[in-house]
């Protein structure tokens, strides 16, 4: 057995190449010894299996090994595809490099990005044009009823300018073979498989991207006019946040009820303005908690009735200076 190689990767795929070789016997880990075989799938695939550790005296009876899969060779990109953790677990070769290797499911992720991103460049205006099915006007409908205005403020704090169908899109279902993908002979042809593939999502969605593209004018309405609108109370609580995001308490005073007050308060709420119409008093400081309740009762207060925010002697927002009257 002395005579016996250790594994590496360019072995590996040496012996994948060798059309004359269909098994060979290679040193493991602690002087394990394995068997190599290969099948032929296609032209171009091939597969390869290990079996268990042999015994040193190597009587085992071949018919009856078992085998384990330890990955396939492409002959057409001569790359190895997805090898498992035996290769690394069985023989003395560096995980990195074993992981460093393709495998079927990153190549199907980035085909399906690619086919998502063709679609979407070869969308044009005309979409924008056609019908709604029955069903989908009624989704339409829902979407401006129960979804558009949470929708236009997320897209609004999330600094959105506009959006765009590259911001939101349908992304496409396996329908395809990644073996037929890494089996092509030119980047033409895997161009031409992208084109195909997309073409036929947009088929097959094509009253899905007529709705999407009619969601996406009816928020991109909204957000320009709330930007157009200085006025607005997102703008008003978009600036509250910038102004205690990195505080853990502030002074706040607000005009409420025709009564000016001021009290010590935690930013939790504050903070999470964008979802928040109404600060709760909860995070006000016990002492000037009571006397806003009995300013205020338990109405909560909100962001328009805030005059201006102090950290320590710094003022940290004023609300003439947001044109807020």
């Amino acid at each position: 057995m002395s005579n016996i190689e250790s594994l590496t990767i360019e072995k590996l795929k040496d012996f994948a190449r060798d059309n004359a070789v269909n098994q060979i016997t290679v040193k493991g880990k602690y002087e394990n010894i394995y068997l190599l075989i290969k099948i032929k799938y296609s032209q171009y695939i091939t597969l390869i299996y290990k079996s268990k550790n042999l015994s040193n005296n190597n009587d085992d009876n071949v018919s009856n090994m078992k085998f384990e899969k330890v990955g396939f060779y492409n002959s057409k990109d001569d790359n190895l595809y997805d090898l498992t953790f035996y290769v690394y677990w069985d023989f003395c070769i560096d995980r990195e490099e074993v992981e460093s290797t393709p495998t079927t499911k990153n190549v199907c992720d980035s085909v399906i990005k690619a086919i998502e991103d063709k679609a979407r460049s070869i969308i044009d205006d005309s979409f924008k044009t056609k019908k709604l099915s029955k069903e989908n006007i009624e989704t339409l409908e829902e979407y401006k009823k129960y979804y558009l205005k949470n929708a236009v403020r997320d897209e609004f704090f999330a600094e959105t300018q506009k959006v765009t169908i590259n911001d939101r899109f349908i992304t496409p279902d396996k329908n395809f073979s990644v073996v037929d993908y890494i089996t092509l002979e030119t980047e033409e042809e895997k161009e031409k498989f992208i084109l195909q593939k997309a073409k036929e999502h947009i088929q097959k969605n094509k009253n899905e991207i007529v709705l999407l593209l009619k969601k996406i004018d009816l928020l991109n309405e909204k957000l320009k006019a709330i930007y157009e609108d200085k006025n607005h109370i997102f703008h008003t609580r978009k600036a509250i946040i910038q102004a205690v995001k990195d505080k853990k308490t502030v002074n706040v005073t607000i005009l409420k009820n025709g009564q000016t007050f001021t009290f010590k308060t935690e930013t939790g709420a504050l903070r999470r303005g964008q979802y928040n119409e109404y600060y709760s008093d909860l995070d006000i400081q016990a002492k000037d908690r009571q006397k806003y309740k009995e300013l205020f009762g338990y109405k909560d207060y909100t962001a328009d009735e805030i005059l201006k925010i102090t950290y320590g002697k710094k003022e940290i927002y004023n609300k003439e200076k947001f044109g807020q009257q």
